[in-house]
């Protein structure tokens, strides 16, 4: 399915905002109201929904036919559950086949403030053509209490090596999927690899940074429901969430070695070696094995379930 943008609108600058979606009837509406309500209006909206079973696609539908004045909402069903990650892969097919120049990816439950587009936008056009993603702030709802989440103390524009380099000591800076927008070019050749739950995202972002400039903005765009993250919420303080994040640190050491020296690169991997150790040693014991067993078990049988179906 090709997705088109508005001729009249302009050619230059269109955003797809990108919503994949699943069992989502309770919290779609305030995600695509914030979207619609934005300060610039060259964009679209696409709802890639996963299979829902509950009334998800009528939500979507209604919004389409009554608020929806602009006609910015298209929406696509999956005629198979393709998993959750593979399903923001599919959002990213869509976008590399549209006319659209630039993917903000925008999940269920968050919400943008007014100027949350244009700011990102605003990134792009600053550098021209220089970057492959804008980062900005965003705060964060957790048991309905609002908490800033990640914000940047000023502007900082960052080299695949600066930005590589942030990963490995600091981990996952750039945040949620609602923090960023990404061009089309740097998206090209990367996808979301469903080998890894919870730093999957993190990964990407990796991938993504060891080819292309970034830019951090000292803005808040949005709010992140972590409320609407249930999958995320029971297992983010797990021994094997812990593993991947540390996985994830020794990716993006592998992608900068390129860049450094080779006694930066031992100092750097002594780093990681401690932090590794003090993450195995503070957060193994029985309880987080059976979790890790059982987890992997449902994991596996889900993969089985998503090809015979």
């Amino acid at each position: 399915m090709h997705i088109a943008g508005n001729k009249k609108e302009g050619k230059e600058d269109r955003i797809l905002v990108c919503v994949p979606s699943y069992n989502a009837e309770e919290s779609i509406v305030a995600t695509i109201e914030s979207a619609l309500n934005q300060s610039i209006k060259n964009f679209k909206i696409l709802v890639v929904d996963n299979c829902s079973t509950d009334n998800t696609a009528e939500v979507v539908e209604r919004m389409r036919h009554v608020t929806d004045n602009s006609k910015k909402i298209e929406f696509i069903a999956n005629p198979l559950n393709l998993g959750r990650i593979q399903n923001w892969n599919k959002c990213i097919e869509l976008f590399l086949s549209s006319d659209f120049d630039y993917l903000k990816f925008l999940f269920t439950g968050d919400t943008l403030q007014k100027n949350g587009l244009e700011m990102l936008l605003n990134g792009f056009k600053k550098y021209d053509g220089k970057l492959g993603i804008v980062v900005a702030g965003y705060s964060a709802t957790e048991k309905d209490l609002v908490k800033k989440a990640q914000m940047f103390s000023g502007e900082k524009y960052l080299t695949p090596k600066d930005g590589l380099m942030f990963f490995v000591k600091n981990g996952n800076w750039v945040g949620a999927p609602l923090s960023c927008m990404f061009s089309k070019n740097a998206v090209r050749e990367i996808s979301f690899n469903e080998s890894f739950d919870f730093t999957s995202d993190y990964m990407f972002y990796i991938n993504l940074v060891s080819k292309y400039n970034a830019l951090c903005i000292d803005k808040n765009i949005g709010n992140f429901s972590l409320l609407q993250r249930k999958h995320l919420q029971k297992y983010k303080a797990s021994l094997f969430a812990k593993i991947e994040e540390i996985h994830a640190r020794y990716f993006a050491l592998a992608r900068l070695k390129k860049y450094i020296s080779d006694p930066e690169e031992k100092a750097l991997t002594s780093y990681l070696n401690k932090e590794s150790a003090k993450i195995i040693i503070f957060h193994t014991s029985f309880l987080d094995s059976l979790d890790i067993f059982l987890y992997k078990i449902k994991m596996s049988l889900s993969s089985v379930w998503h090809r015979v179906r």
